[in-house]
């Protein structure tokens, strides 16, 4: 990982919390450091269309300035914050780790933390 950019996960709440957890990980959980925001959030409900850039600038402004690594499961929801930051919002230095969650949890000796209870 890259140092002093922000790990940014995708998944749902409950994935990122390490309540629940996809097929493709070994381990519950999130990156360490990780800032959790759902790639659903970017879309208008019902419609499957990208919010309006002001939506979305509201919605991406807890993501911290500077570098970003997109993350999910595997890299596919990931590609939504991605891209929204990327190409919609245009911030510079707005990476997609593709292996994600199923690639960092294989090696037992990485950190996954939870916020489950």
């Amino acid at each position: 990982m890259r140092a002093g950019a922000t790990l940014l996960d995708g998944r749902s709440q409950a994935q990122f919390d390490g309540r629940e957890k996809s097929p493709q990980v070994v381990r519950a959980g999130h990156l360490p450091g990780a800032v959790h925001l759902d790639h659903n959030g970017a879309f208008q409900p019902g419609t499957g269309r990208l919010r309006p850039i002001a939506e979305l600038e509201q919605l991406f402004e807890p993501v911290p300035p500077g570098p970003v690594i997109s993350y999910c499961n595997t890299g596919h929801l990931a590609s939504t914050n991605w891209f929204v930051l990327s190409e919609v919002l245009k911030c510079p230095a707005i990476t997609l780790y593709d292996g994600s969650m199923s690639e960092w949890t294989q090696d037992p000796g990485r950190p996954v933390p939870t916020n489950a209870s």
